[in-house]
């Protein structure tokens, strides 16, 4: 999984990445993202990008002799679901304009957001 990141500051500027995503291994499927959680007492700003998003699943490839031919199998294999993100600030004159994600990873038959959202 993507793993827990926890800050807490009095004023918070992101212009950066903060991520826990989950992996996307070889042959398995994606692991689930994992928590972030900020926390700003006066003031949250910045254009940077927080993260905990799903990994990606992986296709696997089975080879089976058939009757005339050769015949592949394949096995798709889901993506992770998507993680946590909390973003906490005792005033409201942050403003921050960057991006917030918590997206399921892909699943490579699908090639779409095949796993359940964190919210």
């Amino acid at each position: 999984g993507g793993g827990r990141v926890r800050v807490s500051a009095g004023v918070y500027q992101l212009d950066g990445r903060i991520s826990a995503n989950g992996g996307s291994p070889i042959n398995s499927t994606g692991g689930a993202g994992g928590s972030v959680w900020l926390e700003a007492s006066s003031q949250f700003t910045g254009t940077g990008q927080v993260q905990a998003n799903g990994g990606a699943g992986t296709v696997q490839y089975f080879w089976n002799v058939c009757v005339f031919s050769y015949c592949i199998w394949t096995n798709s294999l889901g993506g992770g679901s998507g993680g946590r993100v909390r973003v906490s600030v005792a005033k409201t004159t942050s403003q921050f304009e960057g991006v917030v994600q918590a997206l399921g990873g892909l699943e490579p038959a699908r090639d779409a957001q095949s796993a359940s959202r964190g919210g």
